[in-house]
């Protein structure tokens, strides 16, 4: 009798944990966590989760995520990724005037920083954007920028792929 009643407490106690949505988990650490850059990473993670679901709390969470960044020290090193996240969530709505804006955002913040890598990251993702909204002049113009940077990298995987992306327009 008392082994039956152990297997019924872990059957409970193991169901409970696997009932949790993703959302809650992620939550309910954002809840527990004091350290800033996990808050603010927590955050982007759970409006990325919400954005198809429940559009409000995302935009919700990730407004926390970026009134967390201001708060920091280097708000500009927190600030670029949220963008990003932020433009990735208005391109799955298909809201392609403000994910321009958010990438350009973003690429503002890496280009001050000289950050060549996650410039390029941006202007691909400009070039994109800017396709997708059939203005191909500026989309040529931003991929034309990320080929001549993989182009100094010698980097023939990238640069494969951007002649991919840029097809249609030549």
């Amino acid at each position: 009798m008392g082994l039956k009643i152990i297997y019924f407490l872990m059957l409970l106690v193991v169901g409970y944990g696997y009932c949790q949505s993703p959302q809650s988990k992620l939550i309910d650490s954002l809840n527990l966590t004091e350290n800033l850059e996990r808050r603010i990473e927590l955050s982007q993670q759970i409006a990325l989760q919400f954005m198809g679901t429940d559009w409000e709390r995302a935009i919700t969470y990730l407004e926390l995520a970026e009134n967390e960044a201001k708060k920091s020290n280097d708000p500009e090193a927190f600030l670029a990724p949220i963008y990003i996240t932020a433009a990735k969530m208005y391109s799955s709505k298909d809201v392609l005037d403000v994910t321009l804006d958010y990438y350009q955002k973003a690429y503002a913040i890496y280009k001050k920083q000289g950050n060549h890598t996650e410039m390029a990251k941006m202007e691909n993702n400009l070039a994109i954007i800017y396709a997708q909204g059939n203005d191909k002049d500026r989309a040529m113009e931003y991929f034309m920028h990320v080929y001549a940077y993989q182009a100094k990298k010698n980097d023939s995987v990238q640069l494969v792929k951007i002649l991919n992306n840029r097809g249609p327009f030549i």
